[in-house]
């Protein structure tokens, strides 16, 4: 906020500048946010932003010949979402890289997998998400993110398709396998681009170390709307048993008879 468009971006209305100079202004684009504060108004500036956008309000409707209502609108009920039961939990994986010449180069994820539908999961119908980082140095120097990441049942165990992106603007292709006889042990492969169709790059195998493990089981839940207890544990109990992680035995005391 300043007088002139030289020294800000807004006047003292919220209104933007027109020109680089000046104090001609967009009359129908007003920026009403703590963006338009001049310094730091130090912890919780809430009250000073909110009196800044209604004066912004009031300046606006007395300019135009507007009524502000004194009384709020009548609000409508809000509606009911009756979300399906799922399950989320972070995992981290940590392993050796190799491409060509390159033998060994570290390699670890960091994982979130969500299925928000549980039962449908289950049955084949949709595959759980996956987001997080990958870092390694083989690929880039700084963690690579990942986005569209899936993870499947298949009939031998776990598929993870991820797809990574790298602060350089490059793109890659994990594919990734557990069988449920070894869960704790992941074999992948990067392919560059977006899908495995790419140029083969390297392979690298992961594993679940113990302390990672234990780590991993304070972030399991269900998700789901108003979930009794019995319902969450049974959620739990049902997704161990169709991932197979029931047959890890750090999981049992989780997943209890499952």
């Amino acid at each position: 906020m300043a007088e002139d468009a030289t020294r800000g971006v807004v006047d003292d209305r919220g209104r933007v500048f027109a020109d680089d100079v000046g104090t001609a202004v967009y009359e129908d684009l007003l920026v009403c946010d703590g963006s338009i504060v001049p310094r730091s108004l130090g912890a919780n500036p809430l009250l000073t932003i909110c009196a800044l956008a209604e004066r912004n309000v009031e300046l606006l409707a007395e300019a135009r010949g507007w009524t502000i209502a004194a009384a709020p609108a009548p609000s409508l009920p809000l509606p009911i979402h009756d979300e399906p039961t799922g399950v989320c939990f972070c995992e981290a994986l940590r392993g050796r890289f190799t491409a060509g010449e390159l033998v060994g180069s570290p390699i670890s994820c960091v994982l979130t997998v969500f299925c928000r539908d549980l039962a449908r999961t289950l049955r084949g119908g949709q595959a759980a998400g996956v987001i997080g980082t990958v870092q390694a140095l083989a690929l880039s120097a700084a963690p690579l993110t990942i986005s569209a990441g899936r993870l499947n049942r298949i009939s031998a165990g776990l598929r993870y398709d991820l797809r990574l992106h790298s602060r350089e603007g490059k793109t890659y292709h994990l594919e990734a396998s557990r069988t449920l006889a070894d869960l704790s042990t992941v074999e992948c492969a990067v392919h560059a681009g977006e899908a495995a169709e790419g140029a083969p790059l390297g392979v690298a195998w992961l594993h679940v170390h113990h302390e990672d493990l234990q780590a991993q089981l304070d972030t399991l839940q269900a998700t789901g709307t108003q979930l009794t207890a019995e319902e969450r544990a049974a959620a739990l109990a049902s997704f161990g048993e169709g991932f197979g992680y029931a047959r890890l035995a750090g999981y049992t005391r989780v997943f209890g008879a499952a």
